[in-house]
């Protein structure tokens, strides 16, 4: 499924969930927890929304319940486990989107050894339509500066998860960028919350501990709003969406045509990218695939 097709639960729906997915990771119940991830893909969330408002936030949660004592560590890293193979799960299930010729690359600092989100953070960019190189966690300085050279990505992203590691952040963030001024660097994590964790971070181009306000950041420094699409690269966008909900929904072109009153001819060239259409052709469009219009123009 493509992470185009994409709808955004309401918030009691979405409460219900976070809720349902909390306790099944507590619990250590994998099957419980897998079904709440493929019921939200099925019901085309964003995966923004799946990793961030269902995953992240349940490990959010457990980590807060392991520092106040309510929960033992192995109960923690068995939630997390799980949590990775939800995100493969979720990955596996979204394709990564158009691709928009910028490289990243995304790591964890020296010294930082938590995975999942810089994890989430680099297939979320990967959903953007970005070649992303992801180096894992605990990575040294020089390490990171020798691949920045050699693949000279115009975007890095570091992760720090403690306090205590924001020095080693802001150390590599000042080597890289003396080096390669050109290339844009997001310091992001759990560390940003503290006070103070900004002010040593001067050589960072964007600092902040919220991933969506990151993604918004990126969208907008690299012009990758819709503006920078081209009228061909949407229509082919809103084939493939068109051509999705018709194998979901099991029909034939020819039965799409004559549900929509179009020719079958006219259908294929929508669904290749090949024909622009009006208003009134994708309202019955919509109707012939039962779906709401704004589906099929993506947001």
């Amino acid at each position: 499924m493509s992470n185009k097709y994409r709808t955004k639960p309401r918030a009691p729906e979405l409460k219900k969930y976070q809720k349902a997915l909390l306790e099944a990771l507590i619990a250590g119940d994998e099957t419980r927890a897998t079904e709440l991830i493929d019921d939200s893909i099925s019901k085309r969330w964003a995966p923004t929304t799946i990793y961030l408002s269902l995953v992240a936030h349940s490990m959010t949660e457990i980590g807060a319940l392991w520092h106040r004592g309510e929960l033992n560590i192995s109960t923690e890293h068995r939630a997390t486990q799980i949590a990775f193979r939800l995100l493969a799960r979720v990955k596996n299930s979204y394709h990564d989107g158009t691709k928009t010729g910028l490289k990243a690359i995304v790591t964890g600092v020296a010294g930082d050894t938590h995975l999942v989100g810089a994890l989430m953070f680099a297939d979320l960019l990967r959903f953007d339509g970005w070649d992303v190189d992801f180096l894992g966690t605990d990575t040294p300085s020089d390490a990171i500066l020798e691949m920045v050279q050699s693949d000279d990505p115009n975007l890095l992203c570091l992760s720090v998860t403690l306090p205590d590691q924001v020095g080693v952040a802001a150390e590599t963030a000042k080597i890289v960028k003396n080096a390669v001024p050109s290339t844009r660097i997001i310091v992001g994590g759990g560390a940003i919350n503290h006070n103070g964790s900004r002010n040593s971070l001067e050589f960072a181009d964007y600092v902040t501990s919220d991933p969506i306000t990151a993604l918004k950041w990126i969208s907008e420094k690299f012009d990758l709003g819709i503006s920078s699409k081209t009228f061909e690269a949407m229509l082919t966008d809103l084939g493939g969406r068109i051509q999705h909900f018709r194998k979901e929904k099991g029909l034939s072109q020819q039965q799409l045509a004559t549900a929509s009153k179009l020719d079958r001819s006219y259908v294929s060239a929508v669904e290749h990218g090949k024909q622009n259409v009006s208003f009134a052709t994708l309202k019955n469009l919509s109707d012939a695939l039962d779906v709401n219009i704004v589906e099929l123009v993506d947001n």
